[in-house]
Order: C-alpha cells, then structure tokens, then sequence
C-alpha cells in the first residue's frame, strides 16, 4: 500500500489534470446544447436523464471524444463503491477512469456527483446535503484518491449562477457537520473550488454550472 501511495500525482499535475477534464466536459456540454437546440430536442428535468444523454452522446461518444480531446479519460455511470474500510454503499454519478495507476490501484480513479439546479432553496440545499455530503460530511461514501473530486450542478432553469453559488456558498457554511477551509473560489467560467478538511486530509471540490436550461422539457 505504501508503495502505491508514493505514486501518487504531485497536486499541481492533479489540478492541471481536472481543469483539463473540466474544459472539455464543458465543450461537450455547449456542444450538447447546441445540437439540441437546432433539432428542437428536449431533454427531462430529471438528472439521471442529463446526465445519461450528456454521457452516452458526448462523454462516451467516440467521434466527439476525439473532436475536444477526451480519448485520455473514460466516463462511466452509476457505478457501484464501497469506501474501503467502510459499510457504506454509493452509486458513483460518473466515475473518470484516467489516472497513470488505475491499471495497478483500483481507487485510483476520479468522482463527479451530479445534482440540479433551479435557483430553489430545495434544491440548493440538496446540493449540499445529497451532494457535498458524499464526500466530506456525515454521509460521505465515495473515494477520494488523490484529495480532489467534481461536483456537478445541472442548471435546468434560468438563473443568475454567481448569485445562485453564493447562495449554495452560504447554505454549506451554515452546516456544522462541515469543515470548510475555504470558501467557493472562482477558477473561471461557472467552475469554482471549495476546499474542506475531512478525516485529517484537505480536499478539493472542483464545482462546475452549466445551463441547460433551453433544452430541458419543464
């Protein structure tokens, strides 16, 4: 074990790493928006349904991975985790197969969940607790290999985000299950970080909004 923990990435690559990932998902995602847009298709609010289309046409889709740039990393759905030396069950939103030791290291892999966003306090709340939670608070289940993972806000109404991430930014810093170090940074368009302490480690959440807005069916 030792040894594979010594092959980790230094943190600098790993967040050069995520940005990168970041970018290109949000390519397929305009892409995504846009195609819909011109056919007139409609996808359901609901978030396995985003999430399904936006992975099996664009994530997973061989001929627009190779369009942004995506044929370094492998996306996969709803796949099954149990946090080593824990109980505890999770359906991973997508699981990112792109780390140099996932051949020798199954942990080695990276997590993004996946929530919507309407501008509620129901749903931001959700973010937080059936999201953030997963992670670094009481219910958290999923790996954290190398102190960083994604979270995913779906944006199915018309909203202002920056005011919207402050809102979220307020609602996580009202939970004393949390520890946060730092609040929500802005990186660049949408995508932001937080970072936390949990079980002695700091961990970095990159948080990603995009609007899908005009192509979700109300």
């Amino acid at each position: 074990m030792g040894g594979l923990k010594n092959r980790r990435l230094n943190q600098s690559l790993v967040d050069a790493i995520l940005m990168e990932i970041i970018d290109k998902i949000l390519s397929c995602c305009n892409i995504m928006v846009d195609d819909c847009v011109a056919n007139g298709d409609k996808v359901r609010n609901d978030e396995e349904e985003i999430r399904d289309y936006l992975l099996e046409n664009y994530l997973a889709n061989n001929s627009v991975r190779r369009k942004v740039g995506l044929t370094r990393f492998l996306f996969q759905a709803e796949v099954r985790e149990r946090k080593l030396g824990s109980q505890k069950y999770g359906n991973i939103d997508i699981k990112i197969l792109i780390h140099p030791n996932s051949f020798e290291d199954t942990r080695a892999y990276f997590v993004i969940e996946c929530k919507r966003i309407d501008g509620s306090s129901i749903l931001n709340k959700k973010y937080i607790d059936d999201g953030v939670y997963r992670f670094v608070g009481p219910t958290a289940y999923y790996t954290t290999y190398e102190n960083r993972n994604i979270m995913f806000g779906f944006i199915v109404k018309k909203i202002d985000i920056i005011d919207n991430v402050g809102k979220i930014n307020l609602i996580q810093r009202s939970k004393t299950e949390l520890s946060i170090i730092e609040d929500f940074i802005k990186k660049s368009d949408n995508v932001y970080t937080g970072k936390y302490k949990y079980c002695h480690n700091d961990i970095t959440l990159y948080h990603i909004f995009h609007d899908f807005s005009k192509i979700i069916d109300i």
